[in-house]
């Protein structure tokens, strides 16, 4: 398995981001927490157009830069490695936990920065939170992590099977925390404990920046509770809970150039 994980990782990762975003997709049409509102056919359309655009403008750099990571591993000796016998279980609970801890520290620091701020709102401004809200990122965004995390975890040494099987639960997480999937009251007050669900993903994405400005993991909710940037709202006011910014509500605000153009034009006071 590990070798097969290892040698496979970009058809690995590209098919399971498809199947989440498919799955997603169907089980918000079956189960849907929130009712569908007006202009869902325009948000829709706008997101996938911006997901085209990070796709054909960055592919040859991401498929580059990770083929090239993942090379690197097999021979790098970061501080971990050599120094402890990872398995592949073991390698993914090590790799999961520092990855973790280093996607909350990261993901606040673009919630505190002016300048990154202005590159994530891209990502907020979406006025509904729904499977398509995870391919909602701005280019920049991708240009800015990939230089940092990479040399990290080439500094780490990881494990390669590991490090995908992370990246591939990742994938899942992250698409299913953006979904406007519906989960029973019991369900979601244990599962919230374990992963990321869409409730507690939400309050993220809320319109009052008190709640903004929580809530940062979004694949394991560990941190957040570890460091007291955990918010909540009872069950029921998530039906109506504002979803976006306090700004960039207009419905022209959410077209593709105006997404493209928006780190450019704007500042968070």
């Amino acid at each position: 398995m590990e070798d097969f994980l290892a040698s496979n990782e970009d058809m690995l990762l590209q098919s399971f981001y498809l199947g989440a975003l498919v799955f997603a997709a169907i089980a918000e049409g079956f189960f849907p927490r929130r009712a569908a509102s007006d202009g869902l056919a325009f948000r829709w359309a706008n997101n996938l157009a911006l997901a085209v655009v990070n796709q054909v403008v960055f592919t040859a750099l991401v498929i580059l830069l990770t083929t090239t990571l993942i090379s690197s591993l097999s021979s790098s000796e970061g501080w971990l490695s050599g120094s402890v016998p990872f398995g592949l279980w073991s390698g993914f609970v090590v790799t999961t936990l520092l990855l973790e801890l280093f996607g909350y520290f990261l993901h606040r620091l673009f919630h505190s920065v002016p300048w990154l701020w202005r590159i994530h709102a891209v990502h907020h401004s979406d006025t509904e939170l729904d499977f398509t809200t995870t391919l909602r990122a701005h280019p920049v965004e991708t240009m800015v992590l990939l230089p940092v995390t990479g040399p990290l975890i080439l500094m780490l040494g990881l494990p390669v099977a590991s490090l995908v099987l992370y990246l591939i639960v990742r994938i899942c997480l992250i698409t299913f925390c953006h979904s406007n999937i519906y989960l029973p009251p019991a369900v979601d007050r244990v599962l919230r404990y374990v992963i990321v669900t869409p409730d507690f993903h939400r309050m993220h994405h809320s319109s009052n920046r008190k709640y903004t400005d929580s809530n940062y993991s979004i694949a394991f909710p560990w941190f957040d509770y570890l460091f007291g940037t955990h918010t909540r709202q009872p069950f029921k006011d998530h039906e109506n809970m504002e979803i976006g910014l306090e700004y960039f509500r207009d419905r022209k605000d959410s077209r593709i150039d105006r997404l493209l153009m928006c780190p450019f034009r704007w500042r968070r006071d």
